[in-house]
């Protein structure tokens, strides 16, 4: 069996998980081989993953957001709308409401 870095698809600017390993054989069996050398380089990863996912899942929000109002905008009813995007009519008025600004 050999040892190789974990791959992290998620974090384009770290390609490979750092201090944490995997053996893989040639048969295709791979086992976890645990973080090794310093513990905190390894929550300082997980750290650093769970940001980045938060800022993605911001901006999908956000996204999910425009395209609600956009659709409602362009005369998209209501339930049709709460059924494409998988909310309760309830919650798509919420979202459709968060973003009111009055002048």
């Amino acid at each position: 069996m050999t040892a190789a870095p974990v791959p992290i698809a998620s974090l384009g600017w770290a390609p490979l998980e750092l201090a944490s390993t995997e053996w893989s054989c040639s048969c295709g069996y791979i086992m976890d081989g645990g973080p090794v050398g310093d513990p905190l380089e390894a929550v300082r990863l997980a750290s650093a993953r769970v940001e980045s996912l938060q800022w993605e899942l911001d901006a999908a929000q956000e996204r999910f957001g425009s395209v609600l109002r956009n659709a409602a905008e362009l005369g998209a009813g209501h339930d049709a709308l709460s059924r494409a995007a998988g909310l309760t009519v309830e919650e798509l008025q919420d979202i459709l409401d968060a973003d009111v600004q009055l002048l």
